[in-house]
């Protein structure tokens, strides 16, 4: 009787669920050895048999009723379980809900692809999941100023979206005031410092002034990787690469002396973020600087839009997998002919590079 009662807890029931077939032993066994005795005698010996028997079937009988109670009980659980697949189910449909909203949300910040008489500039973006990392914008300060960046946000997912959202915020706020790159993102990495240093959260950064009046590209470079200019004249390809540290590390980085770079017509200026150099191929070998500068090179006659178009179907061909990091590609192309002037909508919606863009947002 005590090995069954110990043998019951080793069913997964709660403690109370054994009392039942306990219970039913111990009654059947107490009975059968309070009676038995009184039948003991030579004479009544066999009388004693039927109740050893008795007690037999009993305890045969008290293995079908453990049966049928395991049985119940099972049926219990898968019925509990059942109710909390469903509950579970229906969290995670409310979770995807909010998170696609989240999502489209997110995808408001991407700016539009435009293209007037002499710039033409295509955006492609590409989220690893739902949320992204990953922040560019461009913005017509001036006639002849075309102000753009491209951020790249350490980490995945929600965290790194709200980042994303808090910069824009800021960038957008600096650019009513500001157009040099390092002083915007000095600003920036003042603002990642005082507000999630403690969180441990870092941004790379590349920020660019394309002076098209005097034909000159000014940049400042926080840990992001190397982007390209692509002279058309002289079918070269330099890059640009960075100047310091990550922002969100330390509040006053040292700065290389800053460096006012020739542009010209037919040049183009290809940002990116590092999720395209990490596309990962055979042997879990990445696509690379290598491969984007030879890229780069050898389709430089293409329009910014057929540029990125291109890029995109080479990686998906060269991945072996998913892509495991955000993309965001910014091709801007200096035009060959045309006025620096004609084609510029100044009074186009945020996002699309207006003159006007901070006011109106």
């Amino acid at each position: 009787v005590f090995a069954l009662f110990f043998a019951c807890f080793s069913v997964p029931w709660d403690p109370i669920d054994t009392v039942n077939i306990t219970g039913l032993h111990l009654i059947a066994y107490t009975g059968l050895f309070v009676y038995a005795p009184r039948y003991m005698s030579d004479k009544t010996g066999g009388f004693f048999d039927v109740f050893y028997y008795f007690g037999a079937v009993t305890f045969i009988c008290m293995g079908f009723v453990l049966f049928f109670i395991v049985r119940r009980q099972d049926r219990r659980m898968e019925f509990e379980n059942f109710i909390l697949l469903k509950e579970q189910e229906e969290r995670n449909a409310q979770i995807n809900k909010e998170l696609l909203l989240a999502a489209k949300v997110n995808e408001t910040l991407v700016p539009r692809s435009i293209s007037t008489n002499f710039v033409d500039i295509n955006v492609k973006y590409i989220p690893a999941s739902y949320m992204s990392g990953d922040y560019a914008r461009y913005h017509f300060v001036e006639k002849d100023l075309l102000l753009f960046i491209i951020c790249d946000v350490t980490g995945h997912g929600v965290s790194s979206a709200l980042l994303v959202n808090r910069l824009h915020t800021e960038f957008i706020r600096l650019v009513k005031r500001e157009k040099d790159p390092e002083s915007i993102l000095k600003e920036l990495n003042h603002f990642i410092v005082n507000e999630f240093m403690e969180v441990g959260m870092y941004v790379s950064a590349f920020c660019g002034l394309a002076d098209l009046g005097k034909e000159e590209l000014t940049y400042a470079n926080y840990g992001h990787p190397s982007q390209y200019l692509y002279n058309g004249k002289g079918d070269s390809i330099r890059q640009i690469p960075s100047r310091t540290t990550l922002m969100g590390i330390i509040e006053e980085p040292e700065l290389d002396p800053k460096e006012e770079i020739p542009l010209h017509r037919g040049d183009r200026i290809f940002l990116f973020t590092d999720g395209l150099l990490e596309v990962n191929g055979k042997k879990k070998e990445e696509y690379g600087a290598k491969r984007l500068e030879a890229f780069i090179s050898e389709n430089a006659a293409l329009t910014p839009e057929d540029f990125n178009d291109k890029l995109l179907k080479d990686i998906d061909r060269f991945k072996q997998e998913e892509f495991q990091d955000d993309i965001f590609m910014i091709n801007i192309m200096i035009k060959k002919t045309g006025s620096r002037h004609a084609g510029l909508d100044f009074s186009a919606e945020p996002g699309a590079g207006s003159a006007d863009e901070g006011a109106q947002e």
